[in-house]
């Protein structure tokens, strides 16, 4: 398969967009019979309790099917998934940190530092994401984080 997943992410944001649904995340596999997962919210949704329900994710599903085969962007057969996040939804982009501003959230912290922490997040400014840990600042620029998702509270 020759189209990047960026390359897809850049093509189908528009669609979702006129949807009000923006784009997570999307999985591109590359094997014999290609799967493309995408993983949805609506746009500036700030509970992790996400509003879509199955009837929409099937929406976006049927909408972006027969855009990807209109335009071919993915020849030939495959298979998609569309979903949710989920109530632990990952954190990808700094945008994600300040839109859950005051949600706690499970970080892993990238080598050579490395280790992980549970903290509410405070504050973002560009690259700086900052955490309350047991009521002490902890500040991670994003390059820092190796990978995060937002904890279920109850």
């Amino acid at each position: 398969m020759s189209i990047s997943k960026q390359s897809i992410a850049e093509l189908i944001a528009p669609e979702l967009k006129d949807m009000g649904i923006e784009l997570v995340e999307l999985e591109l596999s590359s094997s014999r019979k290609p799967l493309l997962r995408l993983y949805v919210d609506r746009i500036g949704e700030t509970q992790p309790l996400c509003t879509l329900k199955v009837a929409d994710c099937e929406n976006v599903s049927r909408a972006i099917q027969r855009f990807i085969e209109v335009e071919g962007i993915i020849p030939g057969d495959y298979t998609l998934e569309v979903s949710t996040p989920g109530l632990e939804r990952p954190l990808y982009r700094a945008s994600d940190y300040a839109r859950f501003k005051g949600k706690l959230a499970n970080v892993v912290i990238a080598e050579p530092t490395g280790g992980s922490f549970v903290g509410r997040i405070q504050e973002v400014n560009g690259d700086k994401i900052v955490f309350d840990v047991d009521g002490k600042t902890k500040e991670l620029l994003m390059s820092q984080i190796k990978r995060a998702k937002l904890k279920f509270e109850r």
